[in-house]
């Protein structure tokens, strides 16, 4: 029986520091470790799902081991993360702030393992039985290598009738506007599920307005997906062929708590 679901991306050691200080003021950092589609894999299989991840991290390194282990721990198969010599693991600095100050986030991970990775390097039967694969628009910020990867991984995942979602997830700091929409207009029409930002929308696709309007936009990007449509505080709206959902957010309790919500960061936060 193959994985519900197998994620494709970086792990990354994340070195924080603690609120409200900041990073040059640290004195020690608080550590873990963190990644977008490992985020995703270690949730789903704390719902009960059997998931994998297909990744790369240094051998003979501590907080390799760990991550794996942390993996693990949470129901995630690790098989599919190759730990080649002679690589480091990707680093980033956080510093959380009180308003009006910013959080800052400053990355430490050029060559480490998973931008050195190729579609050669990925074991690609543990896609054979699987129900979903699931990517985002990070792994190919990461150089030519990783962009190799994740056109492999979409044409993989077609050869085995196997779905694809992806989250843009656009981050400035790896790559342009320019250059994401040059590659995502690419893959987008392999995509069965769509995940984007209002903001990324605009930024990568020059995609604006009501959200109807930008679901539209992208049906023309992505004819096959189901699009989800974040709105931050606004919540969501979703495009599934011709049917349109909006998801208001939860309601708020006198505390301040969302009622019935959960954080989406498992293993680290989504900024990774």
């Amino acid at each position: 029986m193959g994985f519900d679901l197998v994620a494709l991306g970086e792990v990354m050691l994340r070195l924080s520091a603690p609120p409200p200080e900041r990073l040059e003021q640290a004195v020690a950092l608080n550590v873990q470790i963190g990644g977008s589609e490992a985020n995703v894999a270690a949730a789903c299989a704390r719902l009960g799902m059997r998931t994998a991840l297909l990744s790369a991290l240094p051998a003979a390194h501590p907080w390799a081991d760990r991550a794996v282990r942390e993996l693990i721990s949470h129901g995630v198969d690790c098989s599919g993360v190759r730990r080649p010599d002679g690589v480091r693991m990707g680093l980033y600095f956080l510093e959380y702030a009180p308003p009006p100050r910013p959080v800052r986030i400053h990355y430490d991970r050029r060559d480490s393992a998973a931008s050195r990775l190729v579609a050669d390097d990925i074991d690609w039967s543990i896609l054979r039985g699987a129900r979903l694969l699931h990517l985002s628009g990070i792994t190919p910020a990461l150089g030519e290598g990783p962009r190799g990867v994740i056109r492999r991984a979409i044409a993989e995942a077609a050869a085995a009738s196997v779905p694809v979602s992806f989250d843009v997830n656009y981050r400035s700091r790896l790559w342009t506007p320019k250059e994401a929409r040059q590659f995502l207009l690419e893959v987008l029409p392999g995509v069965r599920y769509l995940f984007v930002g209002s903001d990324d929308a605009e930024t990568v696709f020059e995609l604006r307005g009501a959200p109807s309007a930008v679901l539209k936009g992208f049906r023309a990007l992505a004819p096959r997906a189901t699009v989800a449509l974040t709105l931050g505080e606004a919540g969501c709206a979703v495009l599934d062929d011709d049917a349109e959902w909006c998801q208001r957010p939860a309601k708020q309790s006198r505390s301040g708590s969302a009622i019935g919500s959960q954080r989406s960061a498992v293993i680290g936060p989504q900024s990774s």
